[in-house]
């Protein structure tokens, strides 16, 4: 995303290219370019952005086994919300991942998904409707956890199931002398857009177990609702940054994000427990 936000489509540039970029990182200066839709030839080195993606579903997911699957009976079941056996309580954790990404992709390749605003709701709404689902199902802390699974697997799939695939074809075309297909960079720029804007929410849940206060709020759901908004708003906010926008086109997202966490920070405090009542 800052990326994007900082090409200049101004500058004079190579045939084809949409935008570039200088950088100053790591002691040196970048000059980036930016495609409108892929060069005219394959380059002979091609880094691809991949691993990270892969890298951390792996590991994230090996950690949920041993933590959660292995240990169901203390980390993920609580007999008082649903008693469960251990195979149905991972079944139902494995199943409701992969049923999270299937609808969110029918969303994202409906008409539906046309509209940004409108889905961008349904996906909010589709988080939602997740989080309630786990505190029917799991331990407080299990529920609060699969909240962020439930994002993250989304996340992870966006970039091995959609963003690189859509990039191997297009390679596939350049490679065949065709003029790659601009829809499918359009595909994967729409799911990195997506994975951006849920980054820092999608930390927060992973590392509620570390603080009980989120998970074990009797309306966890609501506190996942004001940590998506926070959070968005934040990353928002980050974004029109590296756009370059004038801070006055956009300085509500930062008063929003401070109220969903003064919100969220009022919801989970502790509260003293009722007194017994005179006789």
């Amino acid at each position: 995303m800052a990326l994007d936000y900082s090409l200049d489509t101004k500058e004079r540039k190579s045939e084809g290219v949409h935008g570039t970029a200088w950088e100053v990182h790591g002691g040196g200066f970048y000059h980036v370019e930016k495609f409108t839709v892929a060069p005219p030839q394959l380059p002979a080195h091609l880094h691809w952005f991949q691993w990270d993606a892969n890298l951390t579903f792996m590991t994230g997911f090996g950690l949920l086994i041993v933590q959660y699957y292995l240990h169901a009976k203390s980390y993920l079941i609580d007999p008082a919300v649903m008693p469960l056996e251990t195979w149905e309580a991972v079944a139902i954790s494995i199943a409701s991942l992969l049923a999270g990404w299937a609808i969110y992709e029918a969303l994202c390749r409906s008409p539906l998904g046309r509209n940004v605003t409108v889905l961008g709701s349904l996906v909010f709404v589709l988080i939602l409707a997740a989080s309630v689902l786990y505190t029917k199902m799991f331990s407080a802390r299990g529920a609060f956890l699969h909240v962020g699974a439930f994002v993250g697997t989304i996340m992870a799939f966006n970039v091995f199931m959609v963003i690189i695939p859509n990039q191997r074809k297009m390679v596939a075309q350049l490679v065949a002398g065709a003029v790659p297909d601009a829809r499918y960079g359009e595909i994967g720029k729409q799911r990195s857009t997506h994975n951006n804007y849920l980054t820092l929410p999608v930390l927060v849940m992973m590392v509620s177990p570390h603080y009980p206060f989120l998970s074990a709020h009797p309306q966890s759901w609501l506190v996942v609702a004001l940590i998506i908004v926070a959070g968005a708003l934040i990353r928002h906010f980050i974004n029109r940054i590296d756009a370059g926008d004038a801070l006055g086109t956009f300085d509500w997202t930062l008063p929003v994000a401070a109220f969903a966490l003064i919100c969220t920070i009022w919801l989970t405090a502790p509260r003293a427990p009722a007194r017994p009542a005179a006789r």
